[in-house]
């Protein structure tokens, strides 16, 4: 099956809603957009209506006869974070297998819950690597959520699986500084968090050295 193909062992939801408009022509297209739309707007999955006898071959979770709101246990979850004094936060990922990597997917779920409940753990490494030119776009997207802030490198290098983002040495790659220098312009009082994950790192005194130069970096891009 393609959709198991495409998307491996655990695909997502696929609703069909031709039940709700059966076969409107030409104006089919619009009809679709406008109802993906509103699905991604109010975080609700269409049902497939009157599905009633499940075939053994097509083993994929088509929403059977009744919507879902996608966002409920979002909402349980930033009630509760609220009652226990717990401020949760979302840590974007780059990669073709996560929601988040594209930082609309995390602001459509959050958007409309209080941030001192749940939030964004900014990563602007992933977010340059899945965003490029358009990181700032994110960043001031999000900025309104921010928990925590992530900071770590990476240079692109073509290898024989492609083009590869590798973790360098914090001001080494394409992370730019003007993001540090956006930040400050910002009401962002919560913590910075520096990750090292490149290959060079080494372990003991040096690795214990290189921690200590991407913190030099980091301060010097902060000043």
């Amino acid at each position: 099956m393609c959709v198991r193909r495409i998307f491996g062992g655990t695909p997502p939801p696929v609703s069909g809603t031709k039940p709700f408009t059966a076969h409107p022509l030409g104006a089919t297209a619009a009809m679709e957009t406008a109802i993906c739309a509103l699905a991604l707007r109010d975080q609700w999955l269409p049902p497939t209506l009157h599905h009633r006898t499940p075939d053994p071959a097509c083993d994929i979770d088509i929403v059977p006869n009744t919507g879902r709101d996608q966002g409920a246990a979002l909402k349980d979850l930033a009630k509760f974070n609220g009652e226990i004094g717990v401020q949760g936060g979302w840590q974007n990922h780059s990669g073709a297998d996560y929601v988040g990597a594209p930082i609309w997917d995390v602001w459509t779920m959050i958007r409309d819950l209080d941030p001192k409940h749940i939030g964004m753990c900014f990563d602007i490494g992933h977010s340059t690597i899945e965003g490029g030119l358009s990181w700032p776009v994110q960043a001031r997207l999000m900025e309104p959520f921010y928990v925590a802030v992530y900071l770590k490198d990476f240079y692109w290098e073509k290898t024989a699986k492609g083009w590869q983002p590798l973790w360098c040495p914090f001001g080494e790659g394409s992370v730019q500084r003007s993001f540090l220098t956006n930040l400050k312009t910002t009401n962002f009082a919560g913590p910075l968090s520096q990750h090292h994950e490149y290959k060079t790192l080494g372990t003991g005194k040096e690795m214990i050295a290189n921690m200590k130069k991407d913190l030099a970096k980091l301060r010097e891009w902060i000043a």
